[in-house]
């Protein structure tokens, strides 16, 4: 039996598209996709902390590889930097490891642009103080002095043609003592939707 799989998509997605990956798995492979928009929220309040804990609860097996993408990356990295026994396994595609000043001051500053955009490319419509809440924490991102907690095996992938995350993805392997970074060709930063195939490949090679 496989290990199962947890998918955590990115911030401006929906969970359809995982879809194009999925295609690619066996369909003996258990999946479970979870709507990183509806993590760690107090109402309108949002933390990393409490995104964390809900993922907890939603991963119901002992041994997982636990997927996340951009923005779902992060959350997957936070589980992995908060639960240290290793007993999951965990992709991390589009890693922000730490948000820039300059990105920070916008998603701080522009976050009714922001928000259009999620909306218009997840094809959901959010809750703009939700989303504000999102950014904020963003905004200060910054794992650089925690990946070295992780103790679970974890695979960093990157598309070739994502020039922001491509360098700090590749220097993340130095940062997590059991790691190893996988570019994909041709793909850029969300590589479920612009390389599924290749995606769905180092996805089954690292969970097997």
């Amino acid at each position: 039996m496989p290990r199962p799989r947890y998918l955590l998509q990115g911030l401006a997605q929906d969970t359809s598209d995982w879809d194009r990956v999925l295609a690619h798995l066996d369909e003996s492979t258990p999946v479970t996709l979870i709507d990183v928009l509806t993590l760690g929220f107090d109402g309108t309040a949002f933390s990393l902390r409490r995104t964390v804990a809900d993922l907890d609860r939603r991963i119901t097996d002992h041994e997982a590889v636990v997927c996340g993408l951009s923005y779902g990356a992060v959350i997957a990295a936070a589980h992995a930097i908060d639960h240290q026994a290793g007993r999951h396994r965990y992709v991390l595609a589009g890693l922000q490891v730490k948000t820039g000043r300059g990105p920070g001051t916008f998603l701080r500053t522009a976050y009714p642009l922001v928000h259009q955009f999620v909306q218009i490319s997840s094809g959901r419509r959010l809750h703009v103080r939700r989303v504000r809440s999102q950014l904020r924490m963003y905004a200060g991102l910054d794992l650089r002095d925690d990946l070295h907690r992780i103790q679970s095996p974890v695979m960093l992938v990157n598309g070739k043609l994502d020039r922001v995350h491509y360098k700090p993805v590749a220097d993340a392997p130095e940062r997590i003592p059991d790691a190893r970074a996988v570019n994909l060709r041709l793909a850029g930063h969300e590589s479920n939707r612009s390389a599924p195939g290749q995606f769905a490949e180092a996805l089954i090679d690292f969970a097997a």
